[in-house]
């Protein structure tokens, strides 16, 4: 039937009289009736303005689609966020006189399914995490890390799956007005396995000026989280004697002697202070200075390693952060201590850490460089003495696959496979008038890196959102890894905008934000976002804490 002789269904529920015979203008006025009601599908659409509708049959059916996130319509995306006392972060547009959307329909969907979940872990990081992770979708995203006091932390990768970081130890000092009650682990840079399987943390202690203040030192920490005890008051100690104090220690290292020895480097700035320390197992009684600045000559030491001869290799930047790096190694002799000539790279550009492999090769984390370029490993081959041959690993890997960015520490699993911890910023060393804002700024992670493979692959091995500002990592004999994590407020250029040194202080925490440079976003939007956050904090934090905001003055 052509549409021009086509009549309503409608028709046969009326009296025969009515459309019995020719009765066409009536069954053509009830098509109108059926178009509304239940539909026709005759190609031609309900036209109201800009939009269409279905037919008031079919919007019933689909009712109950209404109340789901992923298929109501967009308009209704804030009358359902209502439902669950939702609200999605907007900012102002002079432009147009109004508040915009932050985030993109996508993430509003995923936010609404996710948020009664995210309701019912309120008052854990947990949950405060999951909801900050929302903006890890929007194309103006934050880097944004929750900072609870986990200064040791560990995980058991595991293949096929992104494995849980748990914390180790998550309380340290309890300081009592001005006074350190209990002391313990602030801020570590840097962790070792010993022989008897315990911990050893270096740790950079509270800021300069902080009152109260806790001193910077080497602790022992053993594998169930126990720090080791002074024998006549029972409470943590560091290692070494009471007159044992450091100014900025960066690395150490462990020998495979009986007693085995503890080296530890410290990155004192007057020439002729004591810079190399030697500490002997089991009690770590007395301090060896083994070498001052200007014997070691070196910059901005980065991390330390032993060699496979025994001697201890300095990894130095050669200037300090701000300034372009002058890579190279010192290798230095303990006994007789002879300092060699320091070997300079060609290949690295921004060295972060190191590790020595059982043929005497090296393996270089580099940063490469400030731009918004991925990180490499550096292959140096030493059997030449006179020419090493160096070796950038991830030439190969396509764009996109490498999301390395500051590799700060590594472990070897054998000839071809490693575990990268990630710092996820660059630069690495903050500087200049917005330290928070960076070239780059993601998530910082583990990633197992496969060399055997062409190209090398790199995978990321754990869950996110666990880890604020990690600096080394070890593996043990049943392969886990600890990991020890300093925080963000020890580092040095933030010192004059740290409000609270949160870790010094019961039940409190801290949340860093960092903008990256590949996520262009103006002061006026990175004001908004700060705010959104400190809402979801207020709301989502455990009742009986107070927390503090680490970013930079737009």
């Amino acid at each position: 039937m052509s549409d021009e002789n086509r009549l309503s269904s409608y028709l046969r529920y009326l009296p025969p009289v009515l459309w019995e015979g020719e009765a066409p203008l009536l069954g053509r006025l009830l098509l109108i009736f059926e178009k509304l009601l239940t539909g026709i599908d005759d190609e031609q659409v309900i036209q109201h303005g800009d939009h269409t509708h279905q037919s008031l049959e079919e919007a019933i059916a689909r009712l109950d689609q209404l109340l789901d996130p992923w298929h109501t319509p967009p308009q209704l995306l804030d009358w359902l966020a209502s439902w669950v006392d939702l609200t999605f972060p907007t900012i102002w547009d002079p432009g147009q006189h109004s508040h915009i959307q932050i985030w993109d329909e996508y993430l509003r969907r995923r936010a609404i399914s996710q948020i009664v979940q995210i309701y019912s872990k309120r008052g854990l990081k947990e949950g405060l995490s999951q909801y900050l992770d929302l903006y890890t979708l929007a194309d103006k995203r934050p880097r944004i890390a929750v900072d609870n006091g986990s200064r040791i932390l560990f995980t058991r990768p595991q293949s096929g799956r992104f494995a849980p970081i748990s914390t180790l130890i998550g309380q340290g000092p309890y300081a009592n007005n001005t006074n350190v009650a209990l002391d313990g682990l602030v801020a570590p840079r840097g962790i070792l396995l010993a022989p008897d399987n315990s911990l050893l943390v270096v740790d950079s202690g509270t800021p300069l000026g902080w009152n109260p203040a806790t001193g910077k030192g080497i602790w022992r920490v053993l594998p169930s989280g126990q720090y080791t005890q002074s024998t006549t008051t029972g409470k943590p100690q560091r290692l070494g004697p009471s007159t044992f104090t450091l100014t900025d220690p960066v690395a150490i290292a462990i020998d495979n002697a009986t007693p085995w020895q503890l080296y530890v480097l410290d990155n004192v700035s007057a020439a002729g202070a004591n810079a190399l320390y030697q500490l002997a197992s089991p009690n770590f009684a007395t301090a060896n200075v083994l070498a001052t600045r200007s014997a070691l000559g070196f910059g901005y030491p980065v991390a330390m390693a032993l060699d496979t001869n025994g001697h201890l290799l300095i990894l130095d930047r050669g200037n300090s952060p701000g300034t372009t790096a002058t890579p190279r190694l010192i290798d230095i002799q303990i006994n007789p201590l002879q300092v060699s000539t320091p070997h300079t790279f060609t290949q690295v550009v921004e060295p972060l850490s190191l590790t020595v492999l059982p043929n005497g090769d090296l393996l270089i984390g580099d940063g490469r460089q400030n731009a918004a370029v991925p990180a490499d490993i550096v292959h140096v081959n030493r059997s030449n003495n006179t020419s090493w041959v160096e070796t950038l690993q991830f030439t190969a890997v396509p764009p996109g696959q490498n999301p390395l960015i500051a590799p700060v520490s590594m472990v070897r699993l054998d000839d071809t496979h490693l575990f990268v911890l990630d710092l996820g910023l660059k630069p690495v060393f903050s500087s200049g008038s917005q330290p928070f804002i960076r070239t780059m700024a993601e998530t910082a992670s583990i990633y197992t890196i496969d060399l055997g493979s062409t190209p090398p692959t790199i995978t990321r091995a754990t869950e996110q959102r666990q880890l604020v500002h990690p600096t080394g990592m070890v593996q043990d004999q049943w392969e886990t890894l600890y990991i020890a994590d300093r925080g963000e407020y020890s580092d040095p250029q933030l010192a004059g905008q740290m409000l609270r040194v949160w870790r010094a202080a019961p039940h409190e925490f801290g949340v860093s934000v960092h903008f990256s440079q590949q996520r262009p976003t103006t002061q006026q939007e990175q004001r908004q976002i700060y705010q959104n956050i400190a809402d979801i904090v207020d709301q989502e934090k455990p009742a009986h804490t107070i927390w503090t905001m680490v970013y930079g003055p737009p």
